[in-house]
């Protein structure tokens, strides 16, 4: 996703990167998620070590994209 985006903004004519609007954002996102990373220093990475615990990759579900958006779809269309 990031590399699409940057790509986009690379690559686009209207030359997003020449306005301060990408950086502007880009610093509202730092200090939005500024206390998450202040909190994970502190408790020594605890939200990354539980999220890694959890994901085993035991097993490969191929349709399980497929599943994902027929659930968006059926949540979403009337």
């Amino acid at each position: 996703m990031f590399a699409g985006t940057l790509l986009f903004l690379i690559v686009s004519p209207r030359h997003w990167l020449a306005t301060p609007w990408p950086y502007a954002g880009a610093a509202v996102a730092l200090i939005v998620f500024t206390p998450v990373i202040v909190w994970n220093v502190q408790h020594l990475v605890a939200s990354l070590a539980f999220q890694s615990g959890r994901a085993t990759g035991a097993y490969l579900q191929p349709l399980m994209p497929l599943a994902t958006v027929a659930g968006i779809a059926v949540c979403l269309t009337p």
